[in-house]
């Protein structure tokens, strides 16, 4: 699960472009779905106006992606570009899929399915980062910064919604392998305890979001910053990252 949050914030900020040569996702006026996550489907032509090409709708190809580039097994996240193929086909048949009637409480690295506008199961997803006083924190691709589903938005960017948003579908939750440890003081959030010796995934994804050079060694550097973020944050200030440090990090990102 880390690994794969991982890879998702390193994409933080992509931009769609308007042809092969704007995949390093710079194009800030991009605008017809141009991206690198497109390349591990192959190309298609889906109407869209760009013949059969690497330009379609990328939300899916990027959530399969970070999956892929995390070294998860295809058994377990395929690689796909429908959202309605990946739960009716994959999740529901895997027995992993979870509606929002369902109650059930959505963990990190989950995908979540949003419907809007059609009457397939689901036409948006993205990963959950986490969840906290009632909001599921996300990472999208294909979405803007703007509030509520922006299907087809063109960037890689965090979003929160209230868990009871009338356009949550439900949830995938893969059987991810050698699954990190779920963190005593966040009931809905599987990121591990770190603090200083820590080494790993989880560490480079908290160094990123306190500024420090992310290695994945939690030494005097990265607690000296804990610190300084627990502060500002109005956190218990011991250099210990537990559920309430990864809440409001990540919610900070």
């Amino acid at each position: 699960r880390t690994d794969v949050i991982l890879v998702a914030l390193s994409q933080f900020g992509y931009h769609e472009g308007n042809s092969d040569l704007d995949f390093a996702g710079n194009n800030a006026s991009g605008s017809r779905n141009f991206v690198e996550y497109n390349r591990i489907y192959g190309k298609l032509d889906n109407g869209e106006g760009n013949g059969e090409s690497y330009g379609y709708a990328w939300c899916c190809a990027f959530a399969t992606w970070c999956a892929r580039q995390a070294g998860v097994q295809k058994s377990v996240v395929p690689i796909e570009v429908s959202c309605m193929r990946l739960i009716e086909n994959n999740f529901m048949k895997m027995g992993v899929y979870n509606s929002k009637e369902s109650g059930y409480t959505p963990k990190t690295a989950d995908y979540i399915f949003f419907k809007h506008g059609s009457n397939r199961i689901s036409n948006h997803v993205g990963l959950v980062l986490f969840v906290n006083n009632g909001r599921v924190y996300t990472i999208e691709g294909n979405t803007s910064g703007a509030s509520g589903v922006i299907a087809n938005g063109g960037g890689v960017c965090k979003k929160s919604y209230a868990l009871n948003y009338s356009k949550i579908a439900g949830y995938g939750r893969p059987k991810y392998e050698g699954a990190e440890p779920v963190a005593d003081t966040e009931e809905a959030y599987d990121m591990p305890t770190i603090k200083q010796g820590s080494k790993g995934k989880a560490v480079k994804i908290w160094q990123i979001i306190v500024g420090v050079e992310p290695d994945g060694d939690f030494g005097s550097k990265t607690l000296s910053a804990t610190k300084t973020f627990q502060k500002a944050k109005g956190l218990t200030v011991d250099g210990i990252v537990g559920g309430n440090s990864w809440s409001a990090g990540l919610e900070s990102v």
